[in-house]
């Protein structure tokens, strides 16, 4: 018995080892279907395996029709503050110290550290057996993105090269600067699906373009642009505070061929006064350098709010609202949001029954489609927001003109956003955080394509390395 036993133990390792070198040894197809999303993978998810490589010696590959190729991506280096290093503009090659000072980056040109590559989840491919790899290649390592909703996945390799091959011919976005103003020039990022753009001379730090790229052609810009006013009242005394209160400095940003990564310095100014940047900055409790990521058929940023302690504590008056506003190219668009799924308002500068009587609860989702394309806006709250009444805020009154009590005087077509009060509850010490995207629509969008935008926020692929090579050194 003792024998047998011996036996079927050897004979179930035996198994073992057959199944795993035949999924080592095949050729297992991908299933994954998602494009929107990103695959981002840090120095720290890979081991370390590719510490010390050269940026210029890495390429990503992947598996397809019995071939490698070389797809689009980008190495995108981090300092040890975890700070992206730009690699244009005034900060170009700067990181953070242990001070919050920018000074040169020792590593630049080396994958170390918190350094990261990016690359687009629809140019991954199979996985390729490792008896398939180029022999060519000094270090390989594979990445496998997972679908958490149905385990569909798919697969890439990033190798290095002694000599790389060139590089992927595919640019998916662009970040260009025109000057019409020295002080405060047009930025434009533009992909093969959307052109977003700051041109507000009053407001430079608010986005106030967004055209769909419809069969290769820009169609008409519909957005007017991005407002936030905070109405401050402290005992008798009122006043507002909005974006052109913020003066932005461009620090830099990131072109690469898979992302732009945008970053501005806001300084502030009142009643015609700038506050210094250390005063700001104690006062907003954060940060007042802001990163932007531009992907192809989306952006988002992440905010922080620090409500000052008099206005938090007497503020009871006091309210927000945070609100992206349409132009004329609107009209004839249809809004809806994640509370009326099924019952899409008419966007015509007339507050119809139907608008008034919108469900003002927080939602998920708002979106503007039409002839001309789409805008989709996801925002989520981090837990500082808990405690405060946040509503819906929505105002198409272009035609009608302003009419709405209590509200600034604003004509809009279609304006979405949240207004928000009750700060006198906000928790001591906590700061708001939130994250705000924006998903380029295609003007064929069909009822339930939104999906896409909602899986990638709330349930992003999980990335993971899996299989890794490395040729042998020969021995002196």
């Amino acid at each position: 018995m003792r024998v047998f036993v011996i036996v079927f133990s050897l004979f179930q390792s035996l198994l073992a080892l057959l199944s795993a070198f035949a999924s080592s040894s095949s050729i297992q197809p991908k299933t994954l279907d998602r494009i929107l999303d990103p695959v981002v993978i840090n120095n720290t998810a890979l081991t370390g395996c590719l510490d010390g490589v050269p940026v210029q010696q890495i390429r990503v590959i992947t598996y397809k029709n019995d071939l490698f190729e070389v797809i689009p991506f980008q190495v995108d280096e981090r300092g040890p503050q975890g700070d992206l290093i730009l690699t244009e503009g005034p900060l170009s090659g700067k990181c953070l110290n242990g001070k919050g000072t920018y000074v040169d980056a020792h590593s630049k040109g080396i994958f170390d550290g918190l350094d990261e590559i990016v690359l687009l989840a629809r140019d991954m491919g199979n996985k390729a057996p490792l008896h398939k790899w180029p022999h060519n290649i000094t270090k390989g390592v594979e990445i496998q993105a997972i679908d958490p909703n149905d385990d569909s996945n798919a697969w890439a390799c990033v190798a290095v090269f002694s000599h790389p091959p060139p590089l992927a011919n595919s640019d998916y976005i662009d970040y260009k600067t025109i000057v019409r103003n020295e002080d405060n020039p047009e930025v434009h990022i533009i992909s093969n699906h959307y052109h977003a753009a700051f041109t507000d001379v009053s407001a430079p730090v608010a986005q106030s373009d967004w055209q769909i790229v419809i069969r290769g052609r820009e169609g008409k810009d519909f957005m007017e642009t991005f407002r936030s006013i905070m109405h401050m009242r402290l005992g008798f005394v009122s006043f507002n505070l909005g974006l052109k209160n913020i003066i932005p400095k461009r620090l830099g940003q990131i072109d690469g061929p898979v992302r732009v990564v945008r970053r501005i310095r806001n300084s502030i100014r009142f009643a015609g006064m700038p506050i210094p940047d250390f005063l700001a900055k104690k006062l907003a409790g954060t940060s007042l350098d802001t990163d932007s990521f531009y992907y192809p058929d989306y952006f988002y940023f992440d905010g922080k709010l620090s409500i000052p302690p008099l206005a938090a504590k007497y503020g009871e008056g006091s309210h927000a609202i945070f609100a992206t506003d349409f132009n004329r190219n609107a009209v004839g668009m249809s809004w809806t949001n994640a509370q009326s799924p099924d019952h899409a308002c008419l966007i015509d500068g007339s507050m119809s029954p139907q608008e008034q009587a919108l469900d003002s609860r927080l939602y998920a989702w708002a979106l503007v489609c039409g002839e001309e394309g789409g805008w989709m806006n996801m925002l989520t709250f981090g837990e500082g927001f808990r405690n405060l009444d946040i509503r819906l805020y929505y105002m198409d009154n272009a035609v009608d003109g302003f009419t709405v009590a209590g509200d600034p005087p604003v004509s809009a077509y279609g304006a979405t956003g949240y207004r928000m009060k009750d700060f006198q509850k906000i928790e001591e010490g906590k700061l708001l955080t939130f994250r705000t995207y924006a998903f380029a629509i295609d003007p064929n969008f069909k009822k339930g394509e939104g999906e896409a935008c909602i899986e990638l926020v709330h349930h992003p692929l999980q990335i993971s390395r899996g299989d890794s090579w490395q040729a042998k050194v020969p021995k002196d």
